[in-house]
């Protein structure tokens, strides 16, 4: 696994979905043929650019189509078997076996898939005094936990999870300008939309003198 594949893996991971199905030939209904699909969803245009790119640097002849729909509801869809197999073995692989520098791309795709960064008020008004954190949010508390495990055994980046408020899902929280900026300096985001907005924040709070 190179680190765009481990990327790859962490994004898909996120915000992908690989299908495998059964249909019948149109020209012969009697023919059973099997049918494959992998797709991947996100409102950013540019974060589904930047996952073909890397399909097609594997796979350079093979047809993905992107369907843009809306501001929230963007789909990059391949129906190619060999690319269905591809990522689904490259699925399995143990990211936790995986050279450092793989992990931390893995992370990387999955925060691209599933994170933000958030800037809350921290202390009474009069301070003006902010803290800002990378959330990921998941259904999946289990997904979380081994995210969680990873970055303070790897990366010594400590995090924490809660519920959701008022929704079936939990957040895992970077706060903390020491582990934000060991996030920035060893993981961080590849999207540019969510890498320009994490770092401005950083250098906005955690630059500022304190009151």
């Amino acid at each position: 696994m190179n680190n765009e594949e481990a990327y790859l893996v962490g994004y898909t991971k996120g915000d992908g979905c690989l299908y495998s199905y059964k249909h019948r030939f149109a020209l012969n209904p009697e023919k059973i043929l099997n049918g494959y699909e992998i797709t991947w969803g996100d409102a950013d245009v540019a974060q589904l650019k930047m996952i073909e790119k890397i399909v097609k640097n594997r796979f350079p002849d093979i047809l993905i189509r992107m369907k843009i729909r809306n501001s929230r509801d963007n789909i990059l869809r391949c129906w190619r078997k060999k690319v269905f197999v591809y990522i689904k073995n490259l699925m399995s692989i143990d990211i936790e076996q995986e050279p450092l520098e793989n992990i931390a791309d893995f992370l990387s795709g999955f925060c691209d898939a599933e994170a933000d960064t958030s800037k809350t008020r921290n202390g009474p008004r009069m301070y003006e005094n902010y803290q800002v954190s990378v959330n990921i949010t998941q259904k999946d508390r289990e997904i979380l936990e081994k995210i969680k495990k990873i970055l303070e055994e790897r990366f010594g980046i400590k995090s924490y999870i809660h519920k959701k408020w008022r929704q079936n899902a939990f957040v895992l929280s970077i706060v903390g300008n020491k582990r934000l900026t060991l996030f920035k300096e060893k993981i961080n985001f590849k999207n540019p939309t969510k890498k320009e907005k994490f770092e401005s924040l950083l250098s906005a709070v955690y630059s500022r003198p304190k009151l």
